[in-house]
């Protein structure tokens, strides 16, 4: 909490990309309105938009339901988050 000198969040929300659960004070935030204080958090990460071609794309919906039973969001998710984690480590061991 000391990143955010006591006044997190605030109107100076925007210019905390990585704040984090534990960042927040206010009681408010973590107890009577937790969901407002989660969305803060959530709406902070990043995010990617993939565009496919449709046979790939059904092909992928394909994979991830036979691997996880479902093409839930949360299992397209993590499939997705899967394979770049993988990738990403092939190309910082290079």
């Amino acid at each position: 909490m000391a990143k955010y000198k006591g006044y997190a969040p605030g109107s100076e929300f925007i210019a905390y990309p990585t704040l984090e659960r534990e960042d927040i004070e206010y009681d408010f935030f973590r107890k009577e309105s937790a969901s407002l204080g989660e969305s803060l958090v959530e709406n902070k990460r990043g995010r990617i938009v993939i565009r496919w071609e449709f046979e790939f794309y059904k092909n992928f919906l394909k994979a991830v339901e036979k691997v996880y039973g479902d093409i839930g969001a949360n299992n397209v998710e993590t499939a997705v988050r899967a394979a770049a984690e993988e990738w990403v480590k092939k190309v910082s061991d290079k």
